[in-house]
């Protein structure tokens, strides 16, 4: 297993770091190097666990990769890990080892030689009824939490945007243009803004918690009791609150990303065209819409009306 042709060599926590400040120094998205941080950091604790003694990067051979590939495949074959999971921690694999093959910490990138396909599942990914999503704002309208407006409010921005987590905790007032019925979403993992027009549901929401909020002065829409920008964990619950007081019961675990799939889902049955969704969500291509439907053109105002 020792590879005794490189002359200095680089402990693997020391390879995962000189490849995270390559992926900030790159302008990556801060999700993209977490999801490389957590993929790696899953692959350094298998190595940990499996192959004693191994410290340095290059102790590793094709033949370990590939245990840890077989890993993989058992993980998915026993619905541990779904296969897009997979495919991301291959990728995060094969990305890191290009690196460190470039950057010249490797005399040859075992990752390369890795006899692995990307899944080809197309299937329709997890979504809600229309009748699902009444009931859970019905839910959330009838409760008397003292954040109740701001749940709503969030609930209207996965239902009528089919945003992502981060688009809806990095929303600011100044986003959000209430004479026009616009929204500016910005979009981390391309660094870029989109200009939205708004569902009248979704403009009712927010007027409704911009004016039942106390202090106007703070820059988040979405805040905490302590008026800070609402954390990952804290929107998290929020979801799970709501979803579990519907009683919605499926055989998949209800997220943020299940009322994304949702929005695709209704729009692509109501025959929207695939552009005009990529406008709304942010998806950078076409294909990552095709398993949801065929479609047909359309345009903005139809997909608004289509919600």
């Amino acid at each position: 297993m020792i590879n005794n042709n490189i002359n200095i060599k680089t402990t693997i926590n020391q390879a995962i770091n000189f490849f995270m400040n390559y992926l900030y120094a790159n302008n990556n998205s801060k999700q993209t190097i977490v999801c490389y941080t957590t993929d790696l950091n899953i692959f350094k604790n298998f190595v940990k666990s499996n192959f004693t003694g191994v410290r340095y990067i290059q102790q590793l051979r094709l033949s370990d990769l590939n245990q840890y590939l077989a890993h993989l495949r058992k993980q998915v074959e026993h619905k541990e890990i779904q296969a897009a999971t997979m495919d991301r921690r291959v990728f995060s694999l094969r990305s890191f080892y290009s690196f460190l093959y470039d950057d010249r910490l490797l005399d040859y990138n075992p990752a390369s030689k890795l006899k692995y396909k990307k899944s080809q599942n197309k299937s329709v990914p997890n979504y809600l009824e229309e009748h699902e999503l009444d009931h859970l704002f019905k839910v959330i309208e009838n409760t008397n939490d003292r954040n109740k407006y701001r749940d709503i409010a969030i609930f209207a921005c996965l239902r009528y945007l089919g945003a992502r987590r981060t688009e809806v905790t990095n929303l600011k007032w100044s986003d959000i243009h209430f004479t026009t019925q616009q929204i500016k979403i910005y979009r981390e993992k391309t660094n870029t803004y989109s200009m939205l027009p708004m569902h009248p549901k979704l403009v009712d929401a927010l007027l409704q918690l911009y004016n039942a909020t106390f202090d106007k002065t703070k820059e988040y829409v979405f805040i905490s009791r302590q008026g800070n920008q609402l954390s990952k964990t804290a929107f998290n619950s929020v979801i799970n609150k709501y979803v579990n007081l519907a009683s919605i019961n499926k055989d998949f675990k209800i997220t943020a990303r299940t009322f994304r799939h949702t929005f695709c889902t209704i729009a692509a049955k109501k025959n929207i065209a695939s552009q005009k969704i990529m406008e709304f969500t942010g998806h950078k291509s076409a294909d990552t819409l095709s398993i949801y439907s065929k479609m047909n053109t359309s345009h903005l105002s139809d997909l608004l009306a289509a919600m």
